[in-house]
């Protein structure tokens, strides 16, 4: 999976389905990461527990495998909601928030004979035309 940043889409790039003979429902990711677990355990567990109280609609479960027994971690943070939240809104950039990469951006993005005003006031929040 990979993410377009300037469509704001993911890009997946290897999709399998397997059998479901339990039943569930959802999506199921598996990810294998390379690291240093002594040192950011307290991190990568905290992070864990704040994605699971911000996504009370969604179950987790995380396994952490080591060769000793007793340094194995295994979590499961339960669904809490039953209902989705709406899907968000798109919202202008505020003009105090956007870099010169963002103008950049913006401006690449725009069709051929935009105004600068147009531009402005299309793109930014709290830009009004004159």
């Amino acid at each position: 999976l990979d993410i377009d940043i300037y469509k704001n889409e993911p890009r997946v790039l290897l999709h399998e389905r397997q059998s479901n003979p339990e039943g569930w429902r959802g999506t199921k990711i598996s990810v294998v990461i390379e690291g240093n677990w002594k040192n950011y355990r307290k991190k990568i567990l905290s992070y864990m527990r704040q994605l699971a109280v911000i996504t009370p609609y969604a179950s987790f479960a995380f396994s952490f495998r080591a060769p000793e027994k007793q340094r194995c971690v295994e979590l499961q943070f339960d669904r809490r909601a039953e209902k989705c939240p709406p899907l968000p809104t798109e919202v202008k950039h505020h003009p105090s928030s956007v870099n010169n990469l963002i103008v950049e951006s913006l401006i690449n993005h725009a069709r051929g004979g935009t105004t600068l005003v147009s531009l402005l006031t299309r793109q930014l929040s709290c830009i009004s035309k004159p």
